[in-house]
């Protein structure tokens, strides 16, 4: 189970140098939420996870693992924008595990989209295509921002599908209102076509997770939901229940394993 952490790089590093356990770093809360589920597919007891409030955090505390007398840390780090990228030289390191796509939710996505795409009826699959399309072309567009400041941040952690003033519901398409607050312009025709062809590792992936959410959210009254932890909880176990070889979250588990071993 993950320990969540409230401190900040420089104290969460002292606490490292004290413990003796074997700990992986994970960014925060969403994944710890993830990692739980993970986690309890793990015999070994020996493997505490702990929180490092961000990606910002856990990168600074890679930056300084030298300074850790003991191997007994490893680091999970969501790519990010590295997915288009790739990872920075500094940290291609064997106790750094970068996911396959921009997230772990991507990864999640990856190995069980059959078994999302399985709790959908026929018209819903339409509906998730369409909202696949809105959200690509946006999301190009705040990629290409993002290049262009030179910062590489990508602004849109507060932007949810869900909220009505972003996207009405039954609707696939984004607000006007929305996308005029942020000064949306239609990216190079290549971006969006790239980003779509490969969503599924270079979208956002608390974005696909939305998609499932707002179409269950729209389904007639009565009709069987899911939230996005439900989703995953459900997909998470059923992957490695399966424990195929190719699955990337059955790899990230003995991964895990491997290192402490």
């Amino acid at each position: 189970m993950a320990r969540e952490n409230p401190l900040n790089a420089e104290i969460l590093l002292e606490t490292l140098k004290r413990s003796s356990l074997n700990t992986v770093l994970i960014e925060g809360i969403d994944d710890s939420e993830i990692y739980q589920i993970i986690g309890d597919n793990i015999a070994d007891s020996n493997i505490s996870f702990l929180e490092c409030n961000g990606r910002a955090n856990l990168l600074a505390l890679f930056d300084r693992k030298d300074e850790l007398s003991n191997s007994n840390v490893l680091f999970l780090c969501d790519s990010d924008l590295w997915v288009i990228d790739g990872v920075p030289e500094k940290y291609q390191s064997d106790s750094l595990i970068c996911t396959n796509g921009y997230s772990i939710e991507n990864d999640i996505y990856s190995d069980g989209k059959h078994i999302l795409q399985s709790l959908l009826r026929n018209n819903e699959n339409i509906k998730l295509e369409g909202l696949v399309d809105s959200i690509c072309k946006w999301y190009a567009h705040e990629i290409s921002l993002a290049y262009k400041n030179g910062t590489k941040d990508l602004r849109v952690s507060d932007v949810t599908i869900l909220s009505t003033n972003v996207m009405k519901r039954y609707s696939t398409k984004f607000e006007d209102e929305f996308l005029e607050s942020r000064n949306y312009k239609d990216a190079e025709e290549g971006l969006s076509i790239t980003l779509r062809n490969d969503f599924e590792r270079k979208l956002r992936g608390k974005f696909i997770f939305q998609i499932f959410e707002k179409i269950f959210q729209e389904r007639r009254k009565k009709s069987i939901t899911y939230t996005r932890l439900q989703l995953f909880d459900i997909v998470v176990n059923m992957v490695l229940s399966d424990n195929l070889d190719e699955s990337i979250l059955v790899c990230r588990k003995n991964k895990i394993l491997d290192f402490f071993n």
